[in-house]
């Protein structure tokens, strides 16, 4: 996860529309309602459209336009938890470009590491609220059905003197962060442990599993041999760092007449064509970002220099690597799955949401976005359904 989209210049607002419903098989019930906001100077219908043009043909529309309205609201949460996104020395975000989007209109923090940021500006956030239980050196190893419905999960110890013991937690309801796929594949960005196992565990416990094959591989992997690999960020191409083989030609412009910034998928085939060829493939970002680049772009740059390139002079040699996994379990339009128990979100979880976006494949922040979009969605439902229900706080956790 690099950055997020902003309509920047539209503030949130808390109210209503009316329910809009969507022809996706996954998605029966009508879609959560969407916040209005004001006209704004960039506003989410041509985010939208960006995201239709780049589905090539399978974006359900109504998804697109309820992620992208969804856009600035989500991003002033994640701002209010204490995200910490660049500004410039007026106070306005510092906006970015990067495939398959027709402006700038992405935010991030220290140039690369808005993941890093969001999960520690979150996790703080987690720590903090009394309400939240936090277990911490278990597994998830199994959803526990009984009478039809999940009634709980099944951890076990992986730390300790109890490592490898069973413990059962009942739950009123149990939500699927499934982590995805990634290291199923030879070259990834995901850990180790991202092997589809919550997928299977909502299999197992009866639940629909959709559009498995939906996995989006990151162009520009850093291709030094690392499991998983460090990316070099999109962003870079975004500020015109260009692609190019072994013998210095730049081949995306062959490709697709929007160049480094067509959509993933198209740049991931491209690059990895050249791979195979044995030209290789390699970031060049000597013109483009130069000496900006350790102040701009640090994570890339601590994951170059560690393998003994310094892309201030050097090409970055690269390659595509499994990234996101946007199929998995199936939800309706709340983010439910089949099985009475279970909702789903995170990689791999709430793949209706994600896959009428049909970002699987070919973009990478509005997936991040999706997912923030969903488990708001989601959350929702929970509040709404929880105080109709006896949960025994003392004796388990609501997942």
């Amino acid at each position: 996860m690099s950055h997020l989209h902003q309509c920047l210049s539209c503030p949130p607002a808390s109210s209503h529309l009316p329910l809009a419903t969507s022809p996706s098989r996954h998605a029966p019930t009508p879609h959560p309602p969407r916040s209005p906001r004001p006209p704004c100077a960039s506003p989410p219908a041509a985010h939208a459209a960006d995201t239709i043009a780049a589905g090539a043909g399978i974006v359900d529309e109504s998804v697109a336009r309820f992620v992208t309205e969804e856009g600035p609201a989500r991003v002033a949460d994640l701002v209010d938890y204490g995200v910490q996104f660049a500004r410039d020395a007026h106070g306005k975000f510092v906006l970015s470009q990067e495939a398959a989007h027709s402006i700038r209109r992405v935010v991030g923090v220290s140039g690369d590491r808005a993941g890093v940021g969001i999960m520690q500006a979150l996790t703080a956030k987690v720590r903090a609220t009394p309400s939240i239980r936090v277990l911490e050196g278990f597994e998830a190893d199994d959803l526990i059905v009984a009478d039809g419905r999940v009634q709980g999960v099944r951890l076990v110890r992986v730390r300790g003197a109890d490592s490898g013991a069973y413990e059962f937690y009942p739950a009123c309801a149990v939500v699927l962060a499934t982590g995805g796929i990634g290291a199923l594949y030879s070259v990834t960005t995901n850990p180790e442990f991202a092997r589809g196992e919550a997928i299977a565990m909502a299999a197992r416990a009866g639940a629909v599993i959709a559009d498995a094959e939906f996995v989006q591989f990151h162009p520009t992997a850093i291709n030094i041999g690392l499991d998983p690999a460090p990316l070099a960020t999109e962003a870079l191409r975004g500020e015109g760092a260009t692609l190019v083989n072994g013998r210095g030609e730049r081949f995306m412009l062959r490709i697709d007449a929007r160049g480094e910034l067509s959509p993933r998928d198209i740049v991931a085939r491209g690059v990895f064509a050249e791979v195979v060829s044995g030209r290789g493939a390699f970031l060049d970002c000597r013109k483009a970002i130069g000496p900006e680049f350790p102040e701009a772009f640090p994570t890339a740059y601590e994951s170059c220099r560690a393998a003994g390139i310094d892309p201030v002079t050097d090409l970055i040699p690269v390659a595509p690597a499994a990234h996101y996994h946007t199929g998995g379990i199936a939800t309706d339009a709340w983010a439910r799955t089949s099985v009475t128990g279970p909702g789903a979100g995170g990689a791999g979880g709430g793949a209706w949401e994600l896959q009428a976006v049909a970002t699987g494949r070919r973009t990478s922040t509005l997936c991040v976005l999706a997912w923030i979009a969903v488990i708001r969605t989601l959350f929702s439902v929970l509040f709404d359904a929880l105080p109709s229900r006896r949960c025994d706080s003392a004796s388990g956790s609501t997942f």
